[in-house]
C-alpha cells in the first residue's frame, strides 16, 4: 500500500506542488480501505507534465476505469466511479461521498488502490530518466 506521503513525493519530481489533497490507501481510524484521491496544483504547471501525467494513467493495465482533469489549475486523478459519484451530488451540500464508497465496496476501493501502486511505480519510472 502507498502512502499520501509518496505520491506528494512522486509528483513533486515534475514541479512544485503548491497544493494538495490526497486520500489513498487505509484508513487508521477504522482499518477500511479509501477510494483514491488525488487533487494537486502545481505552482508552474507545464504542458509536458500535463501529457505525462494523462500517459502515465492511460498506460495503465487497470483493474478500473480512471478520469484525469489537468484542464484547470487543480488536477485530479480519481477512479471514473468516483468522479460519478461527486457528479451526483453536485449542487448539493453533501460530503460524504468518499465515506459512503468505503463503507459500500471494499472491493472497488482495494483494486482502486492496487492500481494506484502501479500508477505511481510509473511515475517514479518515467522521472527517473
Amino acid at each position: 500500500m502507498i502512502s499520501s506521503i509518496e505520491v506528494k513525493e512522486a509528483l513533486s519530481r515534475f514541479g512544485v506542488v503548491e497544493w494538495y489533497r490526497i486520500s489513498i490507501g487505509t484508513d487508521p481510524r477504522d482499518g477500511l480501505h479509501r477510494p483514491p484521491l488525488i487533487v494537486w496544483r502545481y505552482s508552474s504547471p507545464a504542458d509536458h507534465v500535463r501529457e505525462l501525467i494523462h500517459g502515465a494513467v492511460s498506460g495503465l493495465l487497470s483493474s478500473v476505469d480512471w478520469d484525469v482533469d489537468t484542464s484547470g489549475k487543480n488536477w485530479t486523478i480519481l477512479p471514473s466511479r468516483l468522479r460519478q459519484e461527486y457528479a451526483r451530488h453536485a449542487g448539493n451540500p453533501y460530503t460524504g461521498v468518499l465515506g459512503d464508497l468505503k463503507r459500500s465496496d471494499q472491493l472497488f476501493c482495494e483494486k482502486a488502490n492496487a492500481d494506484m501502486v502501479l500508477f505511481l511505480c510509473r511515475l517514479n519510472d518515467t522521472a527517473a530518466f
